[in-house]
């Protein structure tokens, strides 16, 4: 079976403590601007840095440079923001599985545009994943099974219209084929009982927020 391509964007939000490894899950690193500075402080290069660069300093572009980086530098003005110009570089060179790191927290525009990306059009049939600290971000227009721990934290949020036939299974309040409306709270916090949770919607979209429970509250519990 050919293996799916992966890759990781590092984007120029607030840093997270997981970022090594997820590192080491991707076959290419990704560093979106000032996202450059995430991965210098763990000593680590990027294959490919892309934006307007106006959030970089010159001694890292140099160090960028005297290791052959890939470098794709935009003019400043214009239409797309520097992550979304990444997502489709990304999707240029054929990489299905694309997790964008250190883009939760921060500016909440910033924070809210980055989300959104996750529902642009040319990246339906992909696997992609905002993730930030103890945070995943999915896109869901169809069903997806994730892996989780006891009282780990699902939210459900229909994204601009309701989202209905929405199944659950593996949390503690169950949906069987409902419907959420964006105006409501209905899908909100609701907690994991075991190893895996499935969530699928027949008609809609939804963003799908899992929290990870803390490990020392993990070990407290075992």
């Amino acid at each position: 079976m050919k293996k799916t391509k992966s890759a990781l964007i590092v984007a120029n939000g607030e840093a997270q403590s997981d970022l090594d490894q997820l590192l080491r899950c991707h076959d290419c690193v990704i560093a979106v601007d000032g996202g450059l500075r995430h991965l210098l402080a763990l000593g680590l290069i990027p294959h490919l840095l892309i934006g307007d660069l106006d959030s970089i300093t010159q001694d890292q572009l140099k160090i960028c440079q005297d290791n052959q980086v890939e470098i794709l530098r935009y003019k400043s003005e214009k239409d797309e923001s520097d992550l979304e110009i990444a997502l489709h570089e990304a999707l240029k060179r054929d990489f299905r599985k694309i997790t964008i790191a250190c883009a939760v927290g921060g500016r909440v525009d910033h924070e809210l545009s980055n989300i959104a990306l996750l529902f642009h059009p040319s990246l339906e049939g992909f696997e992609v994943s905002l993730r930030g600290e103890r945070t995943a971000i999915y896109a869901l227009n169809g069903g997806i099974t994730l892996a989780t721990r006891p009282g780990d934290i699902i939210s459900l949020l229909p994204w601009g219209k309701p989202a209905s036939g929405v199944k659950t299974t593996g949390l503690v309040y169950s949906l069987t084929y409902e419907t959420l409306l964006p105006y409501e709270t209905h899908g909100l916090s609701n907690l994991c009982l075991g190893d895996t949770a499935a969530i699928s919607l027949q008609q809609g979209r939804l963003l799908l927020i899992h929290i990870s429970t803390p490990l020392k509250e993990r070990l407290s519990d075992e």
